[in-house]
């Protein structure tokens, strides 16, 4: 309740500087709070979708980045440690098992992202992701399409072999 007070009023600001917004979802997940909003102006129109993990109760310290856009004036946007974030992703993937944990763990993989570390430091965890991936029972074609905007269903067909290949290149052991 206390985030999607502070979501609904930081609209409500943003609103008043000329620009519609309109809730396309709010609710509480299983481990915290997802939003997605949608914003208009007369020239432009966007969405941002807003994941908070209440996980744990871990309270740590953020990575800060500068936001620039077109739209607003610059802002500072402070996001969990990416180093925080694989790891919760990689837990995600081994005991959520959903497609879209799969998902971003290839977009992890392909941006570079300082992802090494939680291999080096549990040498099994590559052939666990892998054993989960190749098990056959998560069905990443159905979950996908639900997932992906339109124009990134093309990685949907034949996902899982893009995704152990990707693993298998970049992740030694």
């Amino acid at each position: 309740k206390a985030i999607e007070a502070l979501m609904e009023g930081a609209l409500a600001k943003i609103e008043m500087e000329g620009i519609q917004a309109e809730i396309i979802e709010s609710k509480s997940t299983s481990g915290g709070y997802l939003a997605i909003f949608q914003f208009e102006t007369n020239e432009y129109e966007s969405r941002i979708q807003i994941e908070v993990s209440l996980r744990n109760g871990k309270k740590g310290i953020g990575t800060a980045v500068l936001i620039q856009s077109d739209l607003v004036v610059p802002y500072t946007l402070i996001h969990l440690k990416e180093e925080n974030l694989i790891t919760e992703k990689i837990q995600a993937c081994l005991t959520r098992g959903k497609s879209r944990d799969f998902y971003d763990l290839y977009f992890i993989i392909r941006s570079r992202m300082v992802f090494k570390e939680a291999f080096i430091q549990d040498k099994q965890l590559k052939a666990k992701i892998l054993n989960v991936i190749k098990s056959g029972k998560i069905d990443f074609k159905r979950e996908l399409k639900a997932f992906l905007p339109v124009n990134q269903h093309i990685i949907i067909k034949g996902f899982p072999k893009t995704l152990i290949a990707e693993i298998e290149r970049n992740i030694a052991g």
